[in-house]
């Protein structure tokens, strides 16, 4: 062998050697990842595989959602807090007459530039992230800082707004347009700051009763808290297609340790007969309770209890219904009890519309139930629908209902009330949860976008939309998707989103 191919051998068994290791560095790498199926990612560690996930929560407001995910990505603490103060001294050295002085292109260097703007937003976006906003939330001092910071960016921009105003005539039309609209994002960064972190931390606190409970927060108590506070937002914004009515619905699903502690709680503040009354109510009504118990087998039990939350009034301004829920919420004792439990999921849908069919009351406002006039609500599954649009031969639909001996409360006059009758006829057939949706969003005639939540299946969003009427949209955030009959519903979450379409028709099944 000559050394020529000698040194071709050597090589070939280098490389080969060399593929080997880097495939049992990886063989071993795979080999020490946990693997769950069917877990809960908030009861895994990071970096873990979850296969079939059981999501921490599935928010849903109108027709919008949130689903969160769990990433093997820890960041440190305050690392977004820490990048916003080491901004804002790049973004005060580069001001108009700094540029000025120093003879600096403004498109290059005007408050910081396009990188230091980037990194802003990037910073700013990281505080909305549940670990870094957990982390601000409970700090005190870290919080005075953000709000320190944040006049800092008012100052910065009422500063260079007047010396743009003093210089104006000087400069050329289109540098006149590149500094105004750099200010104008500089504003937008600082109203994210503003009311998008400070005023919801502020908002999750009037949440919590009584207010020394908030030390005292978990992690996921506080997210569940976040989650619930922007579903509010979501829905005060989608007030303006309609604010005649709104509702919110919150499902939990206990395990029985958790269960007991509920009941043991409720003893102990003397909540059990209010409880109770609570349950009797045969219309989903403002504070009404729906409980049902979902028993597998004797060791995997779990316990359902829905807490709903209404208003309907025909006058009144944009803003009064959400304040009005709002302060529902925070003063019901019941609540504030669950809320500081373990929950195996939660699940909530919201809604706020103009009734276009039946009259505007509160057994009316979405969401709607599966309940029935004279019928025992605990022998039923939740299912709560909300739906934009119309059931065109909901009276049809109706009449069959009737026909059979069944009661409609005469209160509810909603054809959305035929939407969650619908689907449980179809899982009471002995369909699953997904197919009786399908099956009886198939029976509907007319343009409609429907949502449901249901203990049936437990933290799942379901969607359904028909026609071109109404919308429905997905956000893509870096933590969670968030839906939502309109983009201005996700608009704190996300920029990025998907748009359904209801129109296509798919042949056979």
């Amino acid at each position: 062998m000559d050394k020529s191919t000698l040194s071709k051998s050597n090589t070939s068994v280098s490389k080969l050697n060399k593929f080997l290791r880097i495939l049992y560095n990886q063989t071993l790498l795979l080999l020490r990842t946990d693997v769950f199926f069917g877990k809960n990612p908030s009861h895994v560690p990071n970096g873990s595989i979850v296969v079939f996930p059981l999501m921490v929560n599935v928010l849903n407001c109108g027709l919008a959602g949130i689903v969160a995910f769990k990433t093997g990505k820890k960041e440190s603490d305050l690392t977004g807090l820490l990048s916003l103060i080491k901004l804002a001294g790049k973004i005060e050295n580069s001001c108009y007459l700094s540029c000025i002085e120093s003879s600096l292109p403004f498109d290059k260097n005007y408050l910081g530039g396009s990188q230091v703007f980037n990194d802003l937003k990037n910073a700013i976006g990281s505080l909305k992230r549940k670990n870094q906003f957990y982390n601000c939330f409970m700090d005190k001092e870290a919080r005075t800082e953000l709000n320190k910071f944040t006049e800092r960016l008012k100052q910065i921009i009422d500063s260079e707004s007047k010396t743009l105003d003093d210089h104006m005539g000087h400069l050329e039309a289109g540098v006149v347009d590149f500094l105004l609209k750099r200010i104008e994002d500089l504003k937008d960064i600082a109203w994210s700051l503003e009311k998008e972190i400070l005023e919801n931390m502020k908002k999750i606190e009037d949440l919590v009763v009584p207010i020394e409970k908030i030390p005292a927060l978990s992690f996921n108590t506080l997210t569940l808290f976040k989650n619930i506070n922007a579903v509010l937002n979501s829905i005060d914004r989608l007030e303006v297609r309609g604010r005649d009515s709104a509702g919110i619905s919150l499902v939990f699903i206990l395990d029985p340790a958790n269960h007991d502690q509920f009941n043991k709680e409720m003893d102990k503040q003397n909540l059990a007969e209010e409880f109770e009354k609570r349950i009797i109510n045969s219309v989903l009504t403002n504070r009404c309770i729906s409980i049902h118990n979902q028993i597998e087998s004797d060791k995997n039990r779990s316990f359902s209890i829905c807490l709903s939350y209404k208003i309907a009034a025909e006058i009144g301004k944009l803003g009064d219904n959400i304040t009005f829920i709002r302060d529902q919420i925070k003063n019901d004792p019941i609540f504030q009890i669950i809320m500081m439990l373990s929950h195996q999921t939660v699940s909530i849908s919201s809604h706020t519309r103009w009734a276009s069919v039946g009259a505007i009351t509160e057994a009316n406002c979405h969401p709607v139930d599966n309940g029935m006039a004279d019928e025992n609500k605990k022998d039923h599954n939740i299912i709560h629908v909300c739906l934009n649009g119309d059931i065109d031969n909901y009276m049809e639909l109706k009449s069959e209902y009737e026909k059979n001996g069944r009661t409609f409360h005469e209160d509810i006059t909603t054809d959305t009330k035929i939407i969650p009758l619908q689907i449980e006829k179809y899982f009471n057939s002995g369909n699953d949860i997904s197919e009786a949706f399908r099956l009886a969003v198939n029976d509907f005639k007319g343009s409609h976008a429907i949502s449901m939540h249901t203990d049936l299946a437990p933290g799942k969003l379901f969607l359904a939309q028909k026609g071109s009427g109404q919308a429905i949209f997905v956000g893509l955030s870096e933590e969670h998707y968030m839906s939502s009959s309109e983009v201005y519903g996700f608009i704190e979450e996300t920029s990025s989103y998907l748009k359904l379409d209801g129109e296509t028709v798919a042949e056979g099944k």
